[in-house]
């Protein structure tokens, strides 16, 4: 079935697989198209950002949870036959590391090939270690939060996950406040438009 997608995209989309992913897929190509229209660019992000998030959503929770894995039939090693396929691959941590792996190395194909061209990407010196322990712990918060929601959506469904991930700008808002009040960060005001937003996504 993941040889079908791959290798047949236009008949995977048609399958009962592949249905999910319209939306998504439409919401790049809308994006993208948008982004060209200087008057709607930055609505055409939103949407571009929308049709990505939900794509990778969609297509972990796939891997995760509903790909088969062991088709029925097949013949195990004590002898007897699988009667039901065996979906989802486990395996949130180990993919999540394969794709900052291949992040990495993309990354430094994109670095070396224009490095000496005007577009040369100079990354910024850290000039103490502080900065350095910060951005140790920035990548590390950062690679945990994507293993953990993709390690997830091998046990919760789609639409569960996004009710979750909705309350991350009101935690966040909150957490900010209350290192703020030890002054571990800026105090930031609180405008009563922007929490009711926030208030309003986690309802």
């Amino acid at each position: 079935q993941h040889s079908f997608m791959v290798w047949n995209p236009a008949g995977a989309l048609l399958s009962d697989a592949g249905k999910p992913f319209i939306i998504p897929i439409a919401g790049l190509i809308a994006g993208a198209v948008m982004m060209q229209v200087p008057k709607v660019a930055t609505t055409g992000k939103l949407v571009l950002y929308f049709g990505a998030q939900s794509f990778m959503n969609i297509y972990m929770g796939w891997v995760m949870r509903t790909s088969v894995t062991v088709p029925k039939g097949t013949e195990l090693p004590n002898g007897t036959l699988l009667e039901v396929d065996l979906t989802g691959c486990p395996a949130g941590f180990a993919l999540t590391a394969m794709q900052q792996v291949i992040s990495f190395v993309v990354f430094c194909i994109f670095f070396a090939s224009v490095y000496f061209t005007p577009y040369k990407y100079t990354p910024k010196k850290l000039e103490t270690w502080f900065e350095v322990f910060s951005v140790v712990v920035f990548g590390c918060v950062f690679a945990l939060n994507i293993a953990l929601n993709n390690f997830s959506l091998g046990y919760i469904s789609i639409a569960v996950n996004l009710i979750i991930r909705s309350c991350l700008p009101l935690s966040t808002f909150l957490s900010q406040q209350a290192l703020a009040l030890v002054n571990l960060y800026p105090f930031k005001p609180c405008r009563w438009k922007e929490i009711t937003l926030m208030v309003i996504g986690v309802v």
